[in-house]
């Protein structure tokens, strides 16, 4: 039997493919990557994957050149891959992703008589795929939506990892506004950090007031001030002109994961 293969066909395919599932987790896993990194890996393990069926890997080397080495590489390039445990979940996800959208595919394809339903049914797959990682998430509990945040004060600006809280309802009793937190720690190093390279100007630091607060832990009161604007950066920028930041009394994570967190009422912003 003979099969004659055309390279450019099968790049094109594994190409849309393989950025289709770093799209995916780059969603799921909140990695915060960018278009033109996710489809460089997925050039690059379309590439590497056309490369070595043109070479002819014998064997085992086949194992570990395609589902070690090109995975990997795709992984690493394609998203902003920080930790090894990222990774380790990064690249379980990756095959879980894969055999999902396989399986789905495969009962689908008697019924596709065209590439573009094919494609079509692709992209449905992995957008069901997220749906369901996101329905799986909710039900075990474990999630915690973050984004990050960019803070502009008086032509500065610090970016932050945030967390939307359903329980901060806190607001401004004067004008109602919703007020969200701003780790303290993270603050005073920021502020240190602009003195000692001079941008900081007495003119120029916020103006503060303190209001009273209720918590799980008790009552007190809270340091305020208002900013020119914010970009919280989730399923694309939004923007949100003079909001309210409070400044915590301790730190509001103890492993660092996040340093603001939103108010409720920006949920759906």
């Amino acid at each position: 039997m003979h099969y004659e293969l055309y390279i450019d066909l099968l790049f094109l395919e594994n190409f849309m493919m393989d950025s289709l599932l770093l799209l995916v987790l780059n969603r799921v896993l909140k990695c915060k990557s960018n278009w033109q990194r996710i489809f460089l890996g997925g050039g690059l393990g379309s590439g590497m994957m056309c490369l070595g069926i043109v070479v002819g890997i014998p064997g085992v080397f086949q194992l570990i050149f395609f589902h070690g080495i090109v995975s990997s590489c795709m992984l690493i390039t394609g998203l902003r891959i920080r930790t090894k445990a990222q990774f380790i979940k990064a690249y379980i996800l990756l095959y879980l992703c894969a055999v999902f959208m396989g399986g789905m595919m495969t009962a689908f394809r008697p019924y596709l008589r065209y590439i573009s339903l094919f494609y079509g049914t692709a992209v449905g797959t992995a957008f069901l795929f997220v749906k369901c990682w996101k329905l799986l998430r909710k039900i075990s509990g474990k999630e915690q939506v973050r984004c990050e945040v960019t803070l502009y004060l008086n032509e500065r600006k610090m970016s932050v990892m945030a967390l939307m809280d359903t329980g901060n309802l806190l607001c401004d009793p004067v004008s109602g506004d919703p007020i969200s937190i701003l780790d303290h720690g993270f603050y005073e190093k920021f502020r240190e950090q602009q003195q000692k390279e001079g941008s900081v100007l007495r003119d120029t630091e916020p103006k503060m007031r303190y209001i009273p607060y209720q918590s799980i832990s008790g009552t007190g009161v809270i340091k305020i001030f208002r900013i020119e604007k914010m970009c919280v950066s989730m399923d694309g920028e939004k923007w949100i002109e003079k909001p309210l930041i409070g400044i915590s009394e301790g730190t509001i994570s103890e492993k660092q994961e996040y340093q603001l967190i939103l108010n409720h009422d920006y949920l759906n912003i």
